[in-house]
């Protein structure tokens, strides 16, 4: 391919489908005529599904992901509390949940060693949010990350009641 001598590197990028995208290092024509030759290696990359429950109930309010010990992060689709993500690389991967709201409790990230054209199955089952509030001590009430309130002394006629 014919290229511009430029002072900034050019960024390749080789893709095709069902294989992972290389990692390439970036390249310097500096002047006319300048030939680079690059090699890419294309791998197959694995797939990861499963199920995403909320109280036995399919799941779609979030996002589910992979990561890369280089931070490195790509997500997946979700589609009636099934997930699956394609094109994972290999090596060491990190899978995790993302809630788009505050009603679930997200499970800990699973970590997993990716083998090239492997499928993997793992399900995730999330948890309620608790809600409420909590003393934080006599007299005062915190509700979220509002300021701290008085809390009404009970009067002598209703009883205490401790959480």
């Amino acid at each position: 391919m014919t290229v511009i001598p430029d002072s900034v590197p050019y960024r390749l990028i080789g893709c095709y489908r069902g294989f992972v995208q290389p990692r390439l290092e970036p390249v310097l024509v500096s002047r006319p005529g300048d030939r680079v030759c690059v090699d890419a290696v294309l791998r197959k990359g694995a797939t990861v599904r499963g199920k995403l429950l909320y109280n036995g109930e399919p799941w779609t309010n979030g996002s589910v992901y992979y990561e890369l010990e280089s931070g490195h992060r790509a997500s997946g689709r979700i589609s009636r509390g099934s997930y699956e993500i394609s094109h994972v690389p290999t090596g060491s991967v990190t899978i995790a949940v993302r809630a788009h709201s505050k009603i679930a409790v997200v499970p800990d990230p699973v970590a997993l060693v990716i083998e090239a054209g492997a499928t993997y199955e793992h399900d995730f089952v999330l948890g309620r949010a608790a809600c409420g509030a909590v003393a934080a001590s006599p007299g005062t009430v915190r509700r979220g990350r509002r300021r701290s309130r008085r809390a009404r002394r009970p009067s002598s006629s209703s009883p205490a009641v401790s959480i």
